[in-house]
């Protein structure tokens, strides 16, 4: 990794990036994943890492680029993780997590496979003999596991139907699969074997069912434990596309080998939630089911409730709208502790005996950071994995501050304040407006690669900042938009907010709402909107970017990766070509391998440098300007310079659009006269100019007298 003193885009992303610590029965070991790629080799060097949690070392158990998803198995320091093949199949490797014996190969699956967890087995909690697992794999038709390099086709099959692509029965269904891990009975340095995996929704006859979540981007939601496997799906009674209800799946797990078959009393139940979406399925050792839960059908940006098994029973409920009762200083002591460290990523128990839990968190000053929290004490220590520390950048916590300012019907709106290293605060500085996406996310105090404030400010409610943070330029303001916020972006674009900026930047924005019918999933837009565009015209007419296309003045850079379903890359080519038609300053930037977020770190290396170019188009900063004088005659030079740093202090000193439109109007006799006078006085001694200096700009010096010297000519 090359050595950076300031966060810049590649400082940003050679960074090394950690999985949170999984730590083993005992809970005296971790397991973590750690990745970091090299601008200089144009490779990724990844390893699963061990860390002894009594002390500050850690040591690397692999450097295979294809091993991921590490585990312990039982109650032993072995660890289990996956590893890619060539041909697309997935093996299963053991290896010692103190590195005193060779890894071995426990077995092979004829196809990819994801997000592996190992447990005991029923009855056998306290033998390492026999343990269990479940991965998350693709299923063929008749529900063998899918391998895309057994699927290559010179011919593809055109069908009819009733799904748009993407959703269709043609395509390789997210389904879970189990097995068993086996050894010679009390054999404890024996080597594992492991069971034939059996299809979840083939083993329990679910049909047409489906696992919630994307098999690509690892977020498909289920839980394992010694006796059960959670996930959640989304209901078949439904129409997916317009529909968020989804319910949770509690199947019995008696044996891991895919035998006896369920009957009538051995057979998965189903929790409908609150009618919602659900995610974060678990379970006791009760059996007592609780989820995050959402109230309505269709609206993903509805909070989560925590809820007890049917719903019976609400936990928590956090009410945003108010807060009637304040907390105590017992409720925020928990709080408190872990908040100090920026975001809480993820939050693991240790043993069952110790009153401890292993917390990631992160912040705009520094990467995942490790904590080990007593329950209720006060942290008790941070270890490794090491974050990247922010003051090897520059970079504080100081820089990070939070504002509230009014918005629609007088809603309390939140927002961050990142201010650059070097801030001072009698200095004014121009403004990055940054929009979030979806429109149900949210800003969060993190070390985020794909955006991370802390670097724009290293570089770099409107109305309530141009009033309220005297710090700020707000007539040197940009404004940057992703996904949704690229939307609010082609929006402001049209209407008079989008003339205040200097220039504006849109990520995967909408330009036109119909595009939306395209997409495989409606229901944001159709809560969003009232309905449909033939029940409410009127508002899709309101609320779309096209309709005021004919005021698109600003300086616009458009983002869009071809590959991203919810908004076509079309919208963004509709929009560009709005700009020039109007000959209004533009640029396009197309990743024809990315979709709504960048995945390649030398496309997001792009994208950072085409951003930050962008954000400094009209700054004369780091470029070279020309300049021609001229005198009377023939007497003129034509130079150039480069401007080296900041100019804002000279412009606000020179004043120069405010002395251009102080200038005196003249009639041309008058300017005429002026001429003649100047040609008279050429190379006069003993010479007293006239005229008025009334005019004159105060600051100005002027010749009173010229004598007879020969310096004076």
């Amino acid at each position: 990794m090359a050595i950076h003193s300031t966060l810049t885009p590649e400082a940003l992303l050679e960074a090394p990036i950690y999985s949170h610590p999984i730590p083993n029965a005992s809970g005296n070991l971790a397991v973590y994943t750690q990745r970091k790629y090299s601008f200089r080799s144009h490779s990724e060097i990844r390893e699963i890492r061990v860390w002894d949690m009594n002390s500050p070392r850690s040591w690397a158990v692999t450097d295979n680029p294809r091993a991921n998803y590490p585990g312990w198995l039982g109650h032993s320091e072995q660890l289990i993780w996956l590893e890619a093949m060539d041909n697309g199949n997935t093996r299963f490797v053991v290896r010692d997590s103190r590195l005193r014996s060779a890894h071995y190969v426990v077995g092979t699956v004829p196809g990819p496979v994801k997000n592996l967890k190992v447990t005991s087995v029923a009855f056998s909690e306290d033998c390492d003999d026999d343990l269990s697992f479940a991965v998350v794999g693709q299923a063929n038709t008749d529900g063998t596991l899918f391998n895309p390099d057994d699927n290559i086709s010179t011919h593809t099959p055109h069908h009819p139907q009733t799904t748009l692509p993407g959703r269709g029965a043609h395509r390789p269904k997210s389904v879970i699969w189990f097995g068993g891990l086996v050894r010679p009975s009390q054999a404890t340095e024996g080597q594992y074997t492991m069971t034939p995996m059996t299809n979840l929704m083939e083993y329990f006859k679910f049909g047409e069912l489906e696992s919630d979540g994307s098999f690509d981007d690892d977020s498909l939601d289920f839980f394992k434990d010694t006796w059960h496997i959670l996930f959640v799906a989304k209901d078949p009674e439904s129409d997916q596309s317009t529909h968020t209800a989804s319910s949770c799946y509690l199947c019995p797990m008696m044996a891991w080998t895919g035998f006896p078959p369920p009957d009538e009393c051995y057979h998965a139940w189903r929790f409908r939630g609150l009618g919602g979406t659900i995610s974060s399925p678990t379970v006791n050792a009760g059996g007592t089911v609780a989820l995050l839960c959402k109230k309505e059908d269709g609206y993903a940006a509805d909070k989560n409730r925590i809820v007890e098994q049917e719903g019976r029973q609400v936990l928590y409920q956090l009410n945003l709208a108010s807060w009637p009762n304040p907390p105590t200083p017992a409720d925020l002591e928990l709080f408190d502790g872990l908040m100090r460290f920026g975001s809480v990523m993820d939050v693991t128990p240790l043993p069952e005996k110790s009153k401890r839990v292993l917390v990631s968190c992160d912040s705009s000053d520094s990467s995942r950071r490790v904590i080990i929290q007593d329950l209720p004490a006060q942290v008790s220590g941070t270890s490794p994995p090491s974050p990247i520390r922010g003051e090897s950048f520059g970079l504080s916590e100081r820089q990070v501050d939070q504002i509230w300012f009014p918005g629609d019907e007088q809603r309390q709106i939140h927002a961050w304040v990142v201010k650059p290293s070097y801030f001072k605060p009698k200095q004014i500085y121009p403004l990055l407006y940054v929009i979030h996406g979806g429109p149900q996310d949210s800003w969060r105090q993190g070390w985020d690669m794909r955006c991370h404030l802390a670097l724009f400010a290293e570089h770099g409610g409107f109305e309530y900042i141009r009033e309220t943070l005297e710090y700020v330029d707000t007539e040197r303001a940009v404004a940057l938009g992703l996904g949704y916020g690229g939307y609010m972006i082609n929006w402001i674009q049209g209407n008079g907010l989008g003339c205040r900026f200097k220039a504006l930047i849109a990520d995967n924005g909408t330009f036109n709402l119909l595009s939306h019918l395209s997409n495989s999933t409606q229901h944001s837009i159709l809560h969003g909107l009232g309905g449909p565009p033939w029940l409410n015209p009127e508002a899709w007419r309101k609320w779309d970017p096209a309709q005021h296309a004919g005021n698109w003045k600003t300086p616009l850079l458009l983002i869009h990766g071809e590959l991203n379903r919810q908004s076509p890359v079309s919208d963004t080519l509709a929009a560009f070509n709005t700009l020039k038609l109007q000959s209004a300053e533009t640029a396009l930037l197309i990743f024809p391998d990315e979709g709504s977020r960048i995945r390649s770190t030398e496309n997001l290396l792009l994208w950072y440098r085409t951003v930050l170019e962008w954000l400094e188009h009209e700054q004369p900063q780091n470029k070279r300007i020309g300049m021609f004088s001229y005198g009377s005659g023939l007497a003129s030079t034509l130079f150039s310079f480069r401007v080296k740093g900041d100019t804002s202090r000279i412009a606000e000193q020179v004043r120069l659009n405010e002395r251009l439109e102080s200038r005196t109007p003249v009639s041309p006799e008058f300017y005429n006269e002026m001429c003649d006078l100047r040609e008279k006085a050429y190379q006069q001694k003993n010479y007293t100019p006239v005229g008025s200096v009334d005019t004159l700009t105060p600051g100005i010096y002027y010749l009173v007298h010229v004598d007879d010297s020969p310096s004076s000519i």
